[in-house]
């Protein structure tokens, strides 16, 4: 099966080299081409019909085209966007924006949303086993106690 273009070439090829070069064939070509439908088929066989340029323009090129749009310019470039450093970078700004807006403008309300933040995070992490023994728990309770009083009492203007 792989070589049946092969096979078709070559006899082809030889066959067109025999009939080209044969002189039995002389008289047979010249009648061929004399006449009106023998000049019109000749013609036809023997002009540029450009499939190659039908096929790029009118089928290889929308299927690049799309293939571009749709998979390069909205999937892996936009994926690599979004994991890669520009990626990191917007999501660290959007965080540390979005943390800055946090800061109400009173230093202990800052204060408590850090202290907050540090025992949410020692809490999950485990590492307030390991701070506990070195930290009084009843001065971290009235420090956040105290922050939280404040909180209710001084209220955002």
């Amino acid at each position: 099966m792989k070589r049946v273009p092969l096979v078709g070439a070559t006899l082809g090829a030889t066959t067109a080299a025999r009939l080209f070069t044969a002189p039995a064939f002389l008289p047979i070509r010249t009648a061929a081409v004399s006449s009106a439908s023998g000049r019109a088929l000749y013609t036809f066989f023997n002009r540029k019909w450009f499939f190659d340029k039908v096929y790029a323009e009118w089928v290889a090129a929308p299927i690049l085209r799309t293939a571009y749009a749709g998979t390069y310019q909205t999937r892996d470039r936009g994926l690599l966007e979004l994991l890669g450093p520009r990626g990191v970078a917007t999501a660290l700004l959007s965080a540390s924006d979005s943390l800055t807006s946090l800061s109400l403008g009173f230093l202990f309300r800052t204060l408590l949303l850090l202290l907050l933040a540090l025992a949410i995070l020692l809490a999950r992490v485990g590492g307030w086993a390991t701070i506990a023994p070195r930290v009084d728990l009843s001065c971290v309770v009235r420090v956040l106690a105290a922050l939280a009083i404040a909180l209710v009492l001084y209220p955002k203007a």
